[in-house]
């Protein structure tokens, strides 16, 4: 193993971020180049502070448990930004051909994924932690150093697992024969929704980055329902958060590639392939839903997690829409590796995520806003529905 081959990969790594790179590009004028840093940095520090407070509101606890709880939130942290970045950086991404070609031991590049992921996560788990020593005001020497320990140790163990499941994802997916794409697409006259929706359930086995994400899903729903049956039912309305992180809507008509110009040709609507592609993003999703639910409602036997469905069923549909009529828009299907055509967009994210918050808030918190729980849930239904008319207007 060569430290100089690892050093050169990590300043390849450092090069590839897109999200940083277009904020600290080179705009041609220092002044404006200043006035862009400054805001970037500014607005960084802002929403740090925002995430400061918000986890001294959450560490309520004393003791050890303050620091168990820190753990567990730098561990999902760590498994959830990790697990697809890491099967990408592995055995997707577009520089693994160049990197084959190159003499480079695969050990090597294993080594420096692993710093480059433990040097970025670093940063949130010293804020975590940091946090927590703050919320915490007795502190002996027993309890720092069990601190210290924890915040090298956890973001190491979850990258570890992250790359061990990748691996074991590359292995299933290779076992796995590949088909003609185009052969498994049956066009029935009687059913071109099911048809559509099923040939989008095949391009998905295509994109690994999105099946990686799926079972990040997974994990995070079992999480999130096992939290909300032992401590607080209202746990769950951060599900309603999880398809405003996915990728999956705003690449639906990209992951089409060359079929795209095919069915522009066919005797479709736009409105039935919008519909098509927004119902298969809900049935990725629903079955969770559901399942969370009604295993909830069964433990507590309340009524209102029952109800609570009809605005997260909306809310999920409008998350979907949203993303497939921004990709509808701008579709890129000139791609030779499918991971080009996996695309993030800022504001679209911060909004989709405002809108699962908002619906969160009337179902699941209403006392913040001073209205009770079912003057919520209604309030939340409504509020759905006026926002899924107005993105039917635009198909």
């Amino acid at each position: 193993m060569r430290i100089r081959q690892i050093r050169n990969l990590l300043s390849i790594r450092n090069n590839y971020h897109p999200f940083l790179n277009t904020i600290f590009r080179n705009y041609g004028n220092s002044i404006v180049n200043l006035f862009v840093y400054l805001i970037a940095i500014i607005s960084g520090l802002v929403v740090l502070a925002g995430f400061f407070f918000l986890l001294l509101f959450f560490f309520n606890q004393s003791g050890i448990n303050i620091f168990y709880t820190s753990s567990k939130l730098v561990f999902m942290y760590s498994l959830l930004f990790t697990l697809r970045a890491a099967y990408s950086y592995l055995y997707s991404g577009a520089d693994q051909n160049i990197l084959k070609a190159l003499p480079i031991k695969r050990n090597e590049i294993i080594v420096a994924n692993i710093i480059y992921f433990y040097r970025n996560q670093l940063f949130i788990s010293f804020f975590v932690f940091t946090t927590a020593f703050v919320a915490h005001s007795k502190l002996n020497v027993p309890l720092m150093v069990l601190g210290l320990l924890l915040f090298l140790i956890v973001p190491l163990s979850g990258i570890l697992l992250s790359l061990f499941l990748s691996s074991i994802f590359f292995s299933i997916r290779c076992s796995i024969k590949k088909d003609n794409l185009g052969k498994k697409l049956i066009y029935n006259k009687q059913s071109v929704l099911i048809s559509l929706i099923r040939f989008e359930r095949i391009c998905l086995f295509q994109f690994s980055s999105l099946l990686i994400e799926y079972i990040s899903f997974i994990f995070l729903y079992i999480c999130i329902i096992f939290a909300a049956i032992n401590r607080n039912y209202k746990l769950l309305g951060i599900i309603l958060l999880f398809p405003a992180m996915s990728v999956m809507n705003i690449s639906s008509f990209s992951r089409e590639g060359t079929y795209h110009n095919n069915f522009e040709t066919f005797p479709i609507s736009d409105r039935v392939r919008v519909f098509s592609k927004a119902l298969f993003f809900y049935s990725i999703h629903s079955p969770f839903l559901l399942i969370c639910f009604f295993l909830l409602f069964f433990v507590i036997h309340n009524v209102f997690v029952i109800l609570a469905l009809i605005p997260s069923s909306i809310l999920f549909i409008n998350i979907a829409l949203s993303g497939i009529c921004y990709d509808k828009k701008t579709p890129m299907i000139d791609w030779t590796n499918p991971q080009e055509a996996i695309r993030l967009n800022i504001p679209l994210l911060l909004f989709s995520l405002l809108l699962g918050a908002i619906t969160a808030l009337f179902i699941f918190l209403p006392d913040l806003v001073f209205i009770s729980s079912s003057t919520g849930l209604i309030i939340a239904t409504l509020f759905n529905i006026l926002f899924f008319i107005a993105l039917l207007r635009k198909i």
